[in-house]
């Protein structure tokens, strides 16, 4: 079976808000479960069991996903396009408008707007979501997403810095130097593209007495991507998900095994707190060590940091 995809709206691509890394996944895999069915059904339905498989959470840990919902019924979704007749169209409206979660299974809509624009956009990034899976970052996912949709053309042309700081999630205060933004956000979240993805990005600076004002990345397909996917992912599960009506047997690697990895701990030591502790603490320890590093906090050994 081919990998899912889902073309994500160039407005619901280009988004100014706070979402975490397991956020932003949790947006993807509804759009993608919702996406056959968008100018049929108003309402639509996914075992919790399946969403945190494949977006990397435990199933278990219903606050986390109604903190996700709520979140996602916030996050407002602004588009400016031309319409049939060529003529510019504005619009906005919340990415959910609704969800509700009963017996494990999550139930949310989205607006007659946004089905619309979801499932027929006049541009739109194919959201790969096996290629999800292997991030380990939300700022790489969030700079992917919002690259991936000009590899057609090779070049997302030049984009002020303050706007690339709001598509990659990163608040007033946070980074203020470029320095610290390019060695903290921009440098490993391209590393981890180029490493994981189906594309390639090299970044171009654009500077005004001599600092840094614009950014423009240029865009080339990966060619080991074939090779990436043939390899047999780390800690990987099989899931039994539906598809119109039949049983797809699905292998489904762990993203949170990939993610501590990333913080510098040995296979076995990731096997081990994957084996004692919670998704949730060990979601929140990551986050919370990231958020540390994102305000400046010098630490000298990632990995004996995390573990501790």
């Amino acid at each position: 079976m081919a990998t899912k995809e889902v073309k994500k709206h160039v407005g619901a691509v280009h988004i100014k808000g706070s979402l975490t890394f397991l956020q932003r996944k949790i947006a993807n895999v509804l759009l993608a479960n919702a996406y056959d069915d968008l100018l049929t059904e108003e309402k639509y339905r996914i075992r919790i069991r399946d969403l945190a498989e494949v977006a990397g959470f435990d199933s278990n840990n219903y606050a986390f996903l109604k903190s996700a919902l709520r979140s996602l019924t916030k996050l407002s979704v602004e588009w400016n396009v031309l319409d049939e007749e060529g003529q510019p169209e504005w619009g906005i409206a919340t990415f959910l408008a609704g969800a509700k979660i009963s017996r494990g299974i999550c139930t949310y809509s989205y607006s007659p707007f946004l089905r619309e624009k979801f499932y027929n956009p006049e541009i739109y990034a194919r959201i790969n979501l096996g290629i999800q899976r292997e991030f380990s970052s939300g700022h790489a996912l969030a700079l992917y997403e919002n690259c991936v949709r000009f590899r057609g053309v090779r070049t997302t042309g030049w984009i002020e810095l303050q706007q690339w700081r709001d598509l990659l999630g990163i608040e007033d205060g946070q980074h203020t130097s470029f320095k610290y933004f390019n060695r903290d956000v921009l440098k490993p979240a391209i590393r981890e593209i180029n490493s994981t993805s189906d594309i390639l990005l090299r970044v171009e600076f654009r500077k005004e007495k001599r600092r840094i004002v614009a950014l423009n990345f240029h865009i080339r397909d990966n060619p080991q991507l074939s090779l990436k996917l043939d390899e047999q992912p780390r800690n990987a599960r099989y899931t039994v998900m539906k598809d119109g009506g039949k049983e797809l047997r699905r292998r489904i690697p762990s993203p949170l095994f990939d993610r501590l990895l990333s913080f510098g701990l040995s296979e076995a030591q990731v096997s081990n707190i994957i084996d004692k502790y919670s998704v949730e603490q060990i979601t929140g320890n990551l986050d919370y060590i990231e958020a540390q590093l994102e305000a400046g906090k010098e630490i000298k050994n990632i990995p004996g940091y995390t573990l501790k």
